[in-house]
């Protein structure tokens, strides 16, 4: 495929027609987002998915022919930890932030962001929807998840979802060998989120457009319901 031409003047110009481009998206959709709204942590409709995957963005995604391509990651490596577990280790990208829906910078995003998504996913009180894509991949996950639904202690220190103390890499620890556990990461479970905007909203989590941040390409300025 032809790569987009030089901006000049700030347009394009291709086959004699001037073009300038704009940092707007707009959607049109055959259904109301519903249930969990824009909570991507809880979310298992299409619907809604077509709306947050434009707001936030995970480790990879993918590309316009379906291949996976780092998104927030830059880079990625396959070692063995001391048990001979498989873990999967992404470094991030230098300069990640979040911002609210007005553009405003809340914080910077971490490795610790996805430790964040992984502890509410696994806490039954989240009644996640996609729990079972964690569950059925990552070390020490279902044993969490089962001891906190019981009401017994759990550690979650125990759980193959590990943050590197600079913040610029998380690691995931399989339950066993997974090849392609990095299109695994492109479903919603994976996505981060941030602490601090877990203890502002509360359950008001991705009620509305203004109860999440973003990391994404976009964020959404308007949205007229029906």
């Amino acid at each position: 495929p032809a790569a987009n031409p030089a901006l000049v003047n700030g347009k394009y110009v291709a086959g004699g027609i001037e073009f300038t481009p704009k940092n707007e998206y707009k959607m049109a959709y055959a259904s109301e987002i519903d249930k969990d709204n824009l909570n991507y942590l809880c979310n298992t409709w299409t619907y809604n998915s077509a709306h947050y995957t434009n707001m936030v963005d995970g480790l990879v995604e993918n590309n316009k022919y379906g291949d996976i391509v780092g998104a927030l990651a830059e880079s990625y490596q396959i070692t063995r930890d001391a048990d001979g577990n498989q873990v999967w280790s992404f470094k991030l990208r230098d300069g990640l932030t979040w911002v609210d829906n007005t553009g405003a910078k809340k914080a910077d995003l971490t490795a610790a962001d996805f430790v964040t998504s992984a502890k509410y996913v696994l806490d039954p009180h989240s009644a996640s929807g996609t729990v079972n894509l964690v569950t059925d991949f990552i070390k020490g996950a279902q044993e969490y998840y089962d001891a906190k639904a019981a009401g017994e202690e759990a550690d979650f220190a125990a759980v193959g979802v590990k943050a590197s103390a600079d913040g610029k890499v998380i690691s995931y620890t399989m339950i066993e060998d997974c090849l392609y556990f990095n299109t695994v990461l492109t479903y919603s479970p994976y996505l981060p989120t941030s602490q601090a905007l877990l203890d502002e909203k509360g359950t008001d989590f991705g009620k509305t457009r203004n109860d999440i941040w973003v990391c994404g390409a976009f964020r959404m300025v308007e949205h007229t319901p029906s």
